[in-house]
């Protein structure tokens, strides 16, 4: 089939071009695409290490949380026993006075 004009040629190989800059563009953005994907899991990769030791560092201090926290439950329950020892000590000495 033979076309028409030679207008119409250069309209038909004109969208040809375009189309062919378009694949070839994003031809290029998919690339640098994959590069940044690739970038960023290198990334993810280094960063783990860290992301693992910040992660056992946040064990510990629950784990230490949890033991000032039964300490200082002593403590209060210690304190509660020395003062009500004292009242006892100020009541028997007030007795004899």
């Amino acid at each position: 089939m033979l076309c028409g004009s030679r207008g119409e040629s250069r309209t038909i190989l004109s969208n040809v071009q375009q189309r062919h800059n378009d694949i070839q563009r994003i031809e290029q953005q998919m690339t640098e695409l994959a590069t940044l994907f690739q970038q960023m899991q290198e990334q993810v990769i280094q960063q783990d290490e860290k992301v693992q030791e910040v992660e056992r560092q946040a064990e510990v201090t629950h784990q230490q949380l949890e033991q000032g926290n039964q300490h200082l439950g002593a403590g209060v329950k210690s304190a509660r026993a020395a003062r009500k020892k004292k009242w006892i000590c100020l009541g028997l000495s007030s007795k004899f006075w």
